[in-house]
């Protein structure tokens, strides 16, 4: 089974389920597509909102190789 959570952002309060779907389902079998926030600002960030984390199976959809691999899932 191959699982592909999207949301606009890796977010403090779902990378923990995230990660255990990963886990679950192995990470060559889950994908998080982070659809890039452009309205990120210092406020969000203080709220633990994260475009920095760097879990190998988060696809950021403005680098045009990982919109690819969303495109393929």
């Amino acid at each position: 089974m191959r699982v592909l959570q999207v949301f606009n952002t890796p977010m403090h309060h779902v990378l923990p389920l995230a990660r255990c779907l990963a886990k679950l389902v192995g990470a060559n079998n889950f994908r998080y597509g982070a659809v890039y926030y452009p309205g990120m600002n210092e406020r969000h960030q203080k709220l633990g909102w994260n475009c920095n984390e760097t879990d190998s199976w988060i696809l950021r959809l403005e680098n045009e190789a990982d919109r690819e691999q969303f495109d393929l899932w």
